[in-house]
């Protein structure tokens, strides 16, 4: 995990940043900004995978039933989805509450947007559906739910296990406003990882929520 937190920094504000000026690429605009967390996401994807191969190969992990992600019987794990997903409008509200705790600007809502989704391209919008739906779930989950959560829960009780893992996951998202919530989240993705054991339970729970995000800010920069 310490290897991994110096990775995930060293790619996000020198490897990935040092690429873009290499490749001649501007660090302005919404869609330089997508592109930069999709080589980040993607890098990451690649790095958890060497790491946790790496680690626990000698473990036999898929054995022991980690990492397990059957599509198959879609009843084993929808259900827990959509139970998470009902949680996702009280989120979103704790969101909103501390963002007026902290006394931020509504308008950072619109900076926001425009700096994610900035000519508002259907590209730039592709490249950020690629991020927020596809990369950063999958390795997000790999190592907090598929690695951190199971691993845990050997030396904690069940509900330290998830607190300890939601807490962090929230913490390495390095936002004020979004501690409250993310902690909220990592709750209800470890609860729907321990309930099924499927790792496709949170990867669609984080995906879902990450769309729904970028839904708000088309929204929220087209005026509506």
């Amino acid at each position: 995990m310490a290897l991994w937190l110096v990775l995930f920094w060293f790619a996000a504000y020198s490897l990935v940043p040092s690429l873009l000026r290499w490749a001649g690429i501007s660090s302005a605009g919404g869609a330089t900004q997508a592109l930069r967390h999709l080589v980040l996401d993607s890098i990451m994807v690649g790095a958890t995978l060497l790491l946790l191969r790496r680690g626990l190969r000698e473990h036999a992990p898929r054995r022991l039933g980690l990492f397990a992600a059957p599509l198959h019987p879609l009843r084993r794990w929808l259900p827990a989805v959509l139970a998470g997903a009902a949680t996702f409008p009280f989120v979103d509200w704790v969101h909103r509450r501390m963002v007026d705790l902290l006394s931020l600007e509504q308008a950072a809502a619109s900076g926001t947007a425009e700096q994610i989704l900035g000519t508002s391209s259907w590209g730039t919008q592709a490249l950020w559906f690629g991020v927020l739906a596809v990369c950063a779930p999958v390795w997000e989950e790999l190592i907090f739910r598929g690695f951190l959560l199971p691993s845990l829960a050997r030396y904690l009780p069940r509900w330290g296990a998830l607190a300890a893992t939601s807490l962090l996951f929230a913490m390495v998202h390095f936002s004020r406003e979004g501690l409250l919530p993310l902690l909220l989240l990592g709750c209800v993705f470890g609860g729907a990882y321990a309930s099924t054991r499927n790792l496709l339970a949170p990867i669609a729970l984080h995906s879902l929520w990450n769309v729904c995000l970028l839904v708000q800010l088309l929204r929220a920069g087209a005026g509506v």
